[in-house]
């Protein structure tokens, strides 16, 4: 696992969790120290749809994805990597991740149709 990908899961585990205090098994300190195990996924299907991690799929259209953020606010992006994280001492239970790159979103009233050609 790549040190990006560890602070993330490590970081979402904190936020999710805070009454456990997870912490790296690398820091000494109050709380759970965590060994991360991590298993990754080529591809997972949800609701009936297969989505693509972006590295493994053939074309990059399987692995974009639309995701509710909160009361019905949706959000595009890339699904990057899909992992399952668990804790080598079982302290946590497995917990099914998909690492997405956001893409920018455009607001509708910048866009100037010309013909057949979107102007931003």
């Amino acid at each position: 696992m790549d040190e990006m990908m560890y602070h993330n899961v490590m970081r979402h585990l904190q936020i999710w969790f805070p009454e456990r205090r997870y912490h790296s098994h690398l820091i000494v300190g109050p709380g759970l120290p965590m060994r991360l195990q991590i298993l990754t996924f080529d591809y997972v299907i949800v609701r009936g749809r297969k989505y693509w991690a972006y590295n493994r799929s053939v074309t990059p259209k399987n692995s974009q994805v639309l995701v509710e953020i909160a009361d019905g606010e949706v959000r595009a992006g890339e699904l990057m990597d899909i992992v399952a994280v668990g804790d080598t001492q079982s302290i946590a239970p497995d917990i099914l991740l998909g690492c997405v790159r956001w893409l920018v979103p455009i607001p509708l009233d910048e866009i100037v149709e010309d013909n057949n050609m979107c102007v931003l």
